[in-house]
């Protein structure tokens, strides 16, 4: 509703329910106020919510209940201007139930300003900023401790020469508290899961180092879950993400000389971090960058670092692709720290040698380390390398065979053992397509392993890859079947033999339909 430069925006909603055993009301209100002028809009808000559970039989307060009400002011410029901003202040009450009524437990207090530069669509700026006041009214109803924390966010993206260079950016800063975890890990339906548990030393017992993360997927039978605790720590936290993208080929591709070699390069960076951690200097809280994985001061880290450089990317004849990638994760935990990291090198060459024939060479090396202050028998430092040449031959749309070879090195760096293994896997894979109407894809691998030391710990199941050391064979046939425009099916079979071990079958049927 608007009227003589006021404008009235309300939302609410009201929902009554009651079963045999409980009844509930649920009311929520969302409204704001505003008067606009030639240079700036200046408004009130108010929102509220209030849930209310009630058990019939002795008419009492359920302990989900909970309420809060929020008032605010805020000020702005028009919309009708091209760069925007915004400043406001904003009080919240929070209420939790005890001896049968909500008292209040929380109160905050906000403020902060935005902007926004979206004049230029090549050239594009967001900014956020947020300070917050957290008082805790009821200790006996609130776990959390009072709090005084920063939130501030920034978005920016430009193109420049017709987007031959583009960038994303996104960086946010914070404060606050972090709760210290414990993890477990719960069974689900088979292969619905991410890890897998190998009783290592025979005693009946799921141990939380038994756990890795399934090599194969019907082994995927157990989820971590993590379940926080009282324990809090004071943390400072930044979140960084950047795409850098360099394509000259979108202003050099029909030039001559040095610019049209130069225009089938292209290039992509891509690196993104959530930092967090209890350092008291300030730039060094809130740098993305510098901080060692080993910081006593850093308490959680997930970070990822990609470049990919590309020479003919899109070429059928002659391509080559170099990459770098650095992950990089911690974990704070009750029973200490958790930190994985990998850092890989690698270099993709293909050869289209004909129209049927194509040679593809990878080759890759890196470092995969996992350091755990309660479960020593998971500290390993792998140094690999890879190896693996494809040569695939496809006479056209319809089929495709593959014969590839891969041999792969891995050395433990750290402990008294010295693990080695070496794998020589040999495969084979056909793929045949009818047009709208389906696909049948079959895969074999021979892995032969040498390792030389007992396989039945954390480090093994690692370097092995799920498989034992011998003679390993893997087999896998796919049927995809398109038996109408919205009904799909799918039909796939694996199995595997690893020396010493029984053969694994597992087989699944799939039928999508599309709407």
């Amino acid at each position: 509703m608007e009227t003589n430069g006021f404008l009235l925006t309300f939302t609410g909603s009201l929902l009554n329910s009651k079963d045999i055993l409980n009844s509930s009301r649920y009311i929520k209100s969302k409204a704001d106020l505003s008067k606009k002028t030639k240079w700036f809009v200046l408004g009130v808000t108010e929102e509220q919510e209030n849930n209310l559970f009630n058990k019939l039989s002795t008419d009492s307060l359920q302990n989900n209940s909970f309420s809060f009400n929020e008032l605010g002011v805020y000020i702005s410029n028009p919309d009708t201007s091209n760069n925007k901003y915004k400043a406001f202040y904003k009080k919240r009450l929070d209420y939790l139930p005890i001896q049968n009524s909500l008292k209040l437990a929380t109160t905050a207090q906000s403020v902060g300003v935005t902007y926004e530069m979206t004049k230029n669509p090549n050239n594009k700026l967001t900014l956020n900023n947020t300070y917050r006041k957290l008082v805790i009214n009821d200790t006996s109803l609130s776990k959390q401790k009072e709090d005084n924390s920063l939130l501030s966010r920034l978005e920016y993206s430009f193109r420049l020469f017709k987007g031959a260079i583009s960038s994303n950016t996104y960086y946010e800063i914070g404060s606050g508290m972090e709760v210290k975890k414990e993890f477990s890990f719960i069974e689900v339906t088979q292969g619905q899961g991410v890890y897998s548990w190998t009783d290592y030393n025979s005693n009946g017992v799921k141990e939380l180092n038994e756990f890795e993360i399934a090599a194969f997927q019907d082994q995927a039978n157990y989820i971590r879950i993590f379940t926080p605790t009282n324990q809090y720590i004071k943390t400072y936290t930044n979140q960084f993400n950047e795409v850098l993208n360099l394509s000259p080929a979108i202003n050099w591709s029909a030039k001559k000389g040095i610019k049209k070699f130069l225009s089938r390069f292209s290039n992509m960076a891509t690196y993104r971090i959530d930092h967090k951690n209890t350092d008291n200097d300030e730039f060094r809280a809130y740098s993305p960058f510098g901080s060692s994985i080993s910081d006593s001061a850093l308490i959680s880290v997930n970070s990822a670092f990609r470049n990919d450089l590309y020479f003919n990317k899109s070429s059928s004849k002659f391509s080559v692709d170099i990459k770098y990638q650095d992950n990089r994760n911690k974990i704070l935990l009750v029973n200490g720290f958790d930190q994985r990291t990998n850092v890989a090198k690698g270099i993709n060459i293909k050869w289209g040698i004909s129209r049927k024939f194509t040679l593809t060479l990878k080759q890759n090396l890196g470092e995969k380390s996992s350091s755990s202050e309660y479960f020593s028998s998971k500290n390993y430092k792998l140094y690999y390398y890879e190896s693996e040449p494809v040569f695939s031959y496809q006479p056209g749309v319809s089929f495709r065979l593959n014969l590839n070879y891969k041999y792969s090195e891995k050395k433990n760096l750290i402990g008294s053992l010295g693990e080695r293994a070496f794998l020589n896997k040999a495969g084979v894979e056909t793929k045949y397509n009818v047009l709208s109407k389906g696909s049948l894809i079959f895969k074999f691998d021979y892995i032969k392993i040498a390792y030389n030391t007992p396989e039945n710990t954390s480090i093994a199941y690692e370097m092995l890859e799920g498989l034992k050391k011998g003679d390993n064979s893997t087999w896998s046939l796919s049927y995809q079947r398109n038996i109408s425009t919205n009904l799909q099916l799918d039909l796939s079979y694996d199995g595997r033999k690893s020396n010493g071990s029984k053969a694994v079958h597992v087989g699944t049927v799939q039928l999508r339909a599309y709407f």
